[in-house]
């Protein structure tokens, strides 16, 4: 891990009430920046990347190698997980996801389409030099070879609907489709599962009735119920076939990385809040809840921001208030990602946000932030930093903390970044402030180093009764 350069720290005050705002220079490229506005009650934590920074690239990643797994968590896994195993130096959750763990609508990763758009939501993209928001359209067939048979596609990469037939590409790790349910085999011409394709194939084999099959290395599977198991028996082992699906929408030269979610908040430097047309109710737009959200700037940096919510300390936001810190950050587009427990934001190892429900939900995907080049190690680690502050806390009382270096000095709250969770919160001045009884973690990430402290909070001592003479 690298240091953080320190920036300028930054305090507004607001006519109608009182707001704090943090800035930290991670790195060149990469700003972390915290908001508390006592206000609403409400705390943002959001990443600031300048795309073309050295070192540095962002790309949508998979939560576990694979979209389906057998295991109880069917693939996903948390976002601290996740970063952890990519290495990535930042991270938030992606897109809204169903049961069975699939990211609900479009994902590329490295040209690679591993999801299908959901109609009527939005994507963010982008590529090595530009970003863009989009709707996507998708639409794909297999036809016999020569022509004599031709199915549409009905889903990619997801649960075989009923009286459908789904294309599952070896990324799917497991083809998926209840009973009554027909798989057929592929194996595949040369190519790659690009977000427009057409392949050659030829079946290999065919298996009925079984909850999942596996992905065979290198090739594909395709899956019917319904109505189309009838369609699909018919291209038996030994037949050639054609695989052909367009995803349409996007300039596919610039864009390399698709993350879906929904509605739109910002476009064209306008708020545009058309939660109606992705399908979303009116309770979870119009009411304050945990947000994640993705935007770019006039200048082409991207912002990635998380909100916590459901909380003492932090309400959450509307759609539209959402949208306007999106905003006013400088965004002239931007989409609402997965929220509520969902919401996360990782940096440097260390979970900035709290999630709502006390801890980590296991999600499908999402934004994450890798280096291009491996750290310098350096020839002997520096030892450990430690904390200057107790380990038992009083309800009510806050306590100001702070870090001490190998040689007993303080570091500056420049080279800090604080999170806490569990009975409580911090700021980025090291203030640490309980609000309920019970344990609580304070996380420190300071000159490449993550460093915690389990504390406990305890009530509010009673005052003694007074007692008077007769």
């Amino acid at each position: 891990m690298r240091r953080i350069i320190p920036c300028l720290v930054i305090v507004l005050w607001a006519a109608t009430g009182f707001a704090q705002v943090w800035e930290k220079l991670v790195q060149p490229g990469l700003t972390y920046r915290m908001e508390v506005d006592s206000r609403v009650p409400r705390i943002m934590h959001a990443l600031r990347w300048s795309q073309g920074a050295p070192e540095l690239e962002a790309r949508s990643e998979l939560a576990g190698p694979a979209i389906f797994d057998s295991s109880a968590d069917r693939g996903r896994e948390t976002l601290t997980a996740m970063a952890r195993r990519v290495e990535a130096v930042a991270a938030v959750n992606g897109d809204f996801f169903p049961f069975t763990g699939d990211p609900l609508g479009a994902m590329v990763r490295r040209r690679e389409l591993l999801s299908r758009p959901w109609p009527g939501r939005p994507v963010f993209a982008w590529g090595p030099q530009s970003s863009a928001v989009a709707t996507l359209s998708w639409r794909g067939s297999i036809e016999s070879d020569p022509p004599s048979l031709k199915i549409d596609l009905d889903g990619f990469n997801e649960e075989t609907p009923n009286d459908g037939l789904t294309l599952f590409t070896e990324a799917s790790g497991l083809a998926l489709a209840k009973p009554a349910s027909v798989y057929v085999v592929l194996k595949l011409g040369e190519g790659a599962w690009t977000p427009t394709v057409h392949r050659t194939a030829e079946v290999l084999s065919m298996t009925a009735d079984v909850e999942a099959l596996a992905i065979p290395p290198g090739g594909a599977i395709l899956a019917a119920r319904g109505r189309k198991v009838a369609e699909l028996a018919k291209f038996v082992p030994g037949t050639k076939l054609k695989v052909m699906y367009e995803t349409s929408g996007l300039d596919w030269s610039q864009s390399e990385h698709v993350l879906a979610g929904g509605p739109t908040l910002v476009s064209r430097g306008q708020v545009r809040v058309d939660w109606q047309a992705g399908g979303f109710r009116d309770t979870f737009a119009l009411r304050r809840h945990p947000r994640t959200a993705i935007g770019r700037t006039r200048e082409g940096d991207i912002w990635v921001v998380a909100v916590d919510g459901r909380q003492p300390m932090s309400e959450g936001a509307t759609l539209d208030e959402l949208a306007g810190i999106m905003l006013r950050l400088g965004c002239t587009d931007a989409i609402n990602l997965d929220g509520g427990g969902s919401t996360g934001l990782s940096l440097q190892g260390a979970l900035m946000n709290r999630p709502s429900e006390g801890s980590e939900r296991k999600i499908s995907n999402g934004w994450v932030l890798v280096r291009t080049q491996a750290p310098v190690v350096p020839v002997q680690a520096e030892a450990a930093p430690v904390f200057q502050g107790p380990k038992a806390l009083t309800l009510g009382q806050n306590r100001t903390y702070a870090v001490l270096g190998p040689d007993g000095a303080r570091i500056t709250n420049l080279e800090i970044l604080w999170s806490a969770q569990g009975s409580i919160w911090v700021d980025q001045d090291g203030v640490v402030r309980p609000f309920r009884e019970g344990p609580g973690r304070l996380v420190a990430v300071v000159r490449g180093q993550r460093i915690e402290l389990d504390v406990i909070v305890e009530p509010t001592p009673k005052p003694p009764v007074s007692r008077r003479s007769p």
